[in-house]
């Protein structure tokens, strides 16, 4: 430790402990406060004042429960610290020292403070510059020899002794187990002795440090024949069924099988639980449960107790677990012919109305015409019977399946008929039944050319038009006329032109002449044929008229000197469609 400069101001103390955390010391002042904390990464030095605070931490640590120095030190106006002669460390707090020493109101505090925990250890040789060194005894203790010297006094004491640092606190090496230089009982408890510790081993441990585990299977501490299974510190037992105990010592209730039918279940030494096998109850699974007393089995059926259920034994005609379900007999074909089949008990029954047949299944052929009743089947005929019916012949007259209404389209006696067929022929007469039941004739009409309607009453509308080979005629015989006229005109044009070659052309005149210039003049003998006018119809009509004029036949001559008389002929044609119905 460096030998301080008179201008410096120091403050010192030596401190033993073992503590990890909380306050060494606090020295307050007017203005402003500087303390020292232990904390688990080394020592803070906490600077406060009236506005702000501000805290320096350092890596150092001396909680060893050795002795150790530490020296704050003033100089220049800046405040350092030292630690067992360690290089002076600077500090960020603006704290002055030789106000402090100064300082009518200074105060001095070692431990706790207001919500601060304090450290447990020892203090010694506590120096303040050039004051007297500070005492930790009372008053009436510390005499009065300092009274006019400037000195700190004591105020309160808490938790402090006075027995020289030589407590249970700092000479216990077994006190802070587990640490670096503590010594180290792994299972089990630690003992101070002279200068050193004496490990007291938990039970199963042995060894120095109790780190040596005591195999007690080798002792064989399980009873009735249980299983022993080494354990850390010890031992567990598995136990056969119905052991019970830390070492299966103690032999259940369970083991004396008191379940009859059933299996035990065990919670204590003498608490079990049976849970019975199916059909069986009672706290022993001794009884055997009677399934037969609620009458399950119906209809009349035995009831057969069983273990764990019934049997229910049917009398005929019933089936099913408990006989609830009636056998169907009317199993397909049972009633013959469309009889229908109505099932019994153990049985069935065949109702053969209208069937035609008779019998248990109806098989047999009712002969209905050799009835008492024959008049109400054919009232107006003859019976033939046949297998499963019969048919009627009826008389002249009637129909029906029972010949009993009379046919509508023959006349009676009179000459009169029940059809309304007005302009027709009654055909299909028939007898059918209403929803009502009563039977009523009907029959359809056959109508007259030119009628139609149900009963013939409505006359069919007459349509008048040309057919269409009526038109095809005409037309082909103008196409046969033209063609010839165009023939004619070719043989004309021929002749013609013979006539005009050559020096004489006797047929000249005849060709121009003025007789060319109607049909008159022409008196070879043949009949000649001419286009007289083709017009078109009216607007907005279809039609087209064609007009054919041919020459006389040779003009009968007379016997006077009157010129002969030609008689022509004139045809006239209009094409219009025909609307064919």
């Amino acid at each position: 430790m460096s030998i301080p400069k008179k201008q410096d101001t120091n403050f010192s103390v030596e401190i033993r402990t073992r503590s990890k955390t909380g306050q060494i010391f606090k020295l307050q002042s007017s203005t402003d406060s500087v303390s020292l904390h232990l904390t688990e990464k080394g020592v803070d030095f906490v600077y406060s004042n009236s506005t702000n605070s501000m805290r320096d931490p350092l890596a150092v640590k001396f909680n060893d429960g050795q002795w150790h120095t530490v020296i704050l030190r003033e100089s220049s106006g800046k405040l350092f610290a030292e630690f067992d002669s360690s290089p002076l460390l600077p500090l960020l707090a603006p704290f002055s020292l030789t106000k402090f020493v100064v300082d009518k109101n200074a105060r001095l505090l070692f431990g706790k403070g207001p919500n601060m925990t304090s450290f447990k250890g020892c203090l010694q040789n506590v120096l303040i510059d050039d004051l007297p060194q500070l005492s930790f005894l009372p008053k009436e203790v510390f005499g009065g020899g300092f009274k006019t010297t400037r000195h700190f006094v004591p105020i309160s004491f808490e938790n402090i002794r006075n027995d020289g640092c030589k407590s249970r606190e700092f000479a216990d090496f077994c006190r802070l187990k587990g640490e670096k230089n503590a010594p180290s009982c792994v299972h089990g408890g630690c003992r101070n002795i002279w200068n050193g510790f004496l490990c007291q081993c938990d039970e199963g441990w042995t060894g120095a440090h109790c780190e040596i585990d005591v195999n007690e299977c080798l002792e064989f501490p399980c009873a009735n024949n249980g299983t022993c299974i080494n354990t850390a510190g010890g031992f567990k037992c598995e136990c056969a069924e119905f052991h019970l105990g830390n070492t299966c010592e103690v032999v259940g209730v369970c083991a004396t099988h008191p379940c009859v039918h059933g299996t035990c279940f065990q919670h204590s030494a003498t608490e079990f639980k049976c849970e019975c096998e199916k059909g069986f109850q009672g706290k022993n699974c001794e009884e055997q449960i009677d399934y037969c007393k609620d009458e399950p089995c119906k209809n009349g059926a035995t009831c057969q107790k069983l273990i764990g259920g019934f049997n229910c034994l049917c009398i005929a005609g019933f089936t099913g677990e408990t006989c609830l379900t009636d056998i169907d007999d009317c199993v397909p074909g049972a009633c013959a012919n469309g009889g229908r089949c109505i099932d019994r008990v153990n049985g069935f029954e065949c109702n053969c109305n209208s069937t035609g047949y008779v019998g248990a299944q109806c098989t047999e052929d009712v002969d209905e015409c050799s009835l008492q009743l024959i008049s109400n089947y054919c009232i107006n005929g003859l019976c033939q019977n046949s297998p499963g019916k019969y048919n009627c012949q009826c008389e002249e007259g009637f129909i029906g399946p029972k010949c009993n209404m009379i046919n509508p389209c023959l006349p009676d006696i009179l000459n009169r008929t029940l059809h309304n067929c007005v302009h027709g022929i009654c055909r299909d007469p028939v007898v059918v039944t209403l929803p009502s039941g009563r039977e009523v004739a009907q029959h359809s009409c056959e109508c007259f050319t030119g009628f139609t309607g149900p009963q013939c009453t409505h006359e069919i509308q007459k349509h008048y038009a040309i057919a269409f080979g009526y038109i095809l005629g005409p037309v082909a015989a103008i196409l046969i006329v033209l063609c010839l006229l165009g023939c004619m005109l070719f043989f004309f044009v021929a002749r013609n032109k013979r006539a005009n070659q050559g020096h004489y052309s006797p047929s000249i005149h005849e060709q121009t002449g003025n007789r060319m210039q109607n049909f008159s003049d022409v008196h070879d003998g043949s009949p000649k044929i001419a286009v007289a006018a083709v017009k078109q119809a009216p607007p907005r009509t279809p039609d087209l008229k064609l007009k054919i004029r041919s020459a006389p036949f040779p003009p009968k001559r007379q016997q006077t000197d009157s010129k002969p008389i030609a008689v022509g002929t004139t045809w006239a044609f209009a094409v219009h469609p025909v609307d064919e119905t």
